[in-house]
């Protein structure tokens, strides 16, 4: 636990380095759950044999081959464009992720905190487990913030349950690092698509 614990830090001032070459992070050998999305639209559910702030080696189901662009998305992850840099094996592959510093940044403290639960690291942003549910927190327009149960994901959104006024179809907002657009309305919540917002002239 304590080799864990300073191999995560260690990320940390790793990813806030620029370089060319991202495999000198050192990885994690941590399994995250996630589904990644091929240049054709079709989803798959994959996993992590181990991952750094830079990349990652995955197992999935979906055929690759090295150049593809795909985009993951990781439980307390979040979403993250990615290009496969090697096919290792059958159905395992290695990644590149096409992240900013900052966000190598965000993704280092996410791992050092995955790696030692009980370290005391928190994440307001990242998605916790709240009475046995997955619950993430929504920024709504005016800057104020509500707590939603998590009903389904996938690369292209997110639908979600509240008991709280649901924001206006259309309206911005962001879940995590990623910004989205309320697209319907459903029982007991909304559903949100995954979006770049525009930048106000």
């Amino acid at each position: 636990m304590a080799a864990n614990l300073a191999r995560a830090h260690a990320l940390m001032h790793l990813a806030r380095r620029e370089a060319p070459d991202r495999r000198r992070f050192r990885r994690l050998e941590l399994v995250i759950g996630g589904r990644m999305m091929e240049p054709d639209g079709l989803e798959h559910d994959c996993r992590t044999l181990d991952i750094s702030p830079g990349d990652a080696r995955l197992a999935s189901p979906a055929r690759t081959f090295a150049g593809e662009k795909i985009i993951i998305y990781l439980k307390d992850i979040g979403r993250v464009e990615s290009s496969v840099v090697r096919v290792l094996e059958e159905n395992t592959f290695a990644v590149k992720f096409e992240a900013s510093a900052h966000k190598r940044e965000r993704i280092a403290e996410q791992l050092t905190v995955l790696a030692n639960p009980s370290s005391g690291v928190s994440d307001e942003r990242r998605h916790i487990r709240h009475d046995g549910a997955s619950v993430t927190s929504i920024e709504l327009e005016d800057g104020s913030t509500m707590l939603c149960e998590i009903i389904d994901f996938s690369l292209v959104g997110v639908a979600v349950r509240t008991a709280r006024p649901r924001p206006l179809i259309g309206a911005w907002v962001k879940v995590g690092a990623q910004y989205a657009r309320v697209s319907r309305y459903i029982e007991g919540g909304f559903a949100m698509d995954f979006a770049m917002k525009p930048k106000i002239a």
